[in-house]
C-alpha cells in the first residue's frame, strides 16, 4: 500500500509532498484527479482541471485525467488500475465519503490499494482515508450518520489544517468519540505510508495523538 495524505494547503505550500508524489507514480501513465468533495456550484469541472494541472504541471505530471460523480458511478477495479496513482482533492469530507457510500466505492478503493495503487489524499481526501471523519472540521451539511472511512491506516484517523491550539478539541474529541490514534497534519505537512514504513514529511507540521499515551512526536 501507498498512501500520500497531506494536510491541506495551497499548491505552494504541499508543493514538497507532491514531488514525493510525482516522483512516486512516474509519468508513464495518467493520473487520476477526483474532485467532488469541493462545491461544484462554485467550481466547475474546468476550474478544478486548471487547478491540478497548475499544481502538478510544474513537477512533470502532465497526463492528468478528472472525473465527476458520472464517471465514479461506473467506476471498476480494472479501470482504476490503469491508472498511474489517483489523487483524491479537498473540500467537504462529509459530501466526499457520502459520494463514497452512494456509489459503492470504498470497498473498491481499499482493493486497489491494497494492490499498491498509490493513493494521495488532500485534506478531505486524506481525512476519508482514515479510520474515521469525526476528526474534519467541515460542516455536516448531508446529515452524514456513519462516519466510518476507508480505513487504510490500521485504525488511525486524520486531523487535517492543524495548529497547536487544537490540542485540546483533539484530545476532546478523542474521548468523545473513543478514537485511539489521531495523526494531525499542518498545512504544507503530509505523511507518506508505503511498504509498511511512515515517513513524515516537514516534521513540526505533524503530530501523533494516542488516546493513552498523550500527544506523541511522529
Amino acid at each position: 500500500m501507498e498512501l500520500y495524505l497531506s494536510g491541506g494547503g495551497d499548491e505552494v505550500q504541499s508543493r514538497t509532498l507532491d514531488q514525493k508524489w510525482a516522483e512516486g507514480i512516474g509519468r508513464e501513465r495518467p493520473m487520476l484527479y477526483i474532485p467532488i468533495a469541493m462545491d461544484m456550484a462554485r467550481y466547475s469541472l474546468t476550474d478544478c482541471r486548471q487547478w491540478i494541472n497548475k499544481a502538478l504541471n510544474p513537477l512533470g505530471i502532465e497526463k492528468i485525467e478528472v472525473w465527476d460523480e458520472s464517471d465514479l458511478k461506473t467506476a471498476t477495479e480494472e479501470k482504476l488500475s490503469e491508472f498511474a496513482g489517483i489523487y483524491i482533492g479537498g473540500g467537504n469530507t462529509y459530501k466526499l465519503l457520502h459520494l463514497f457510500k452512494q456509489f459503492n466505492l470504498t470497498k473498491l478503493f481499499r482493493a486497489v490499494a491494497e494492490d499498491g495503487l498509490p493513493i494521495y489524499g488532500g485534506s478531505a481526501g486524506a481525512i476519508i482515508l482514515g479510520c474515521s471523519i469525526a476528526t474534519s472540521k467541515d460542516e455536516n451539511e448531508i446529515g452524514l450518520c456513519d462516519l466510518t472511512g476507508l480505513d487504510l491506516l490500521n485504525g488511525v484517523s486524520i486531523w487535517c489544517h492543524y495548529d497547536p491550539s487544537q490540542d485540546k478539541a483533539i484530545k476532546a474529541l478523542q474521548e468523545n468519540r473513543s478514537i485511539p490514534i489521531i495523526w494531525a497534519l499542518a498545512e504544507g505537512s503530509g505523511v507518506i505510508v508505503a511498504d509498511n514504513e511512515l515517513k513524515v514529511v516537514r516534521p513540526d507540521g505533524v503530530e501523533v495523538f494516542d488516546r493513552n499515551e498523550g500527544k506523541m512526536l511522529p
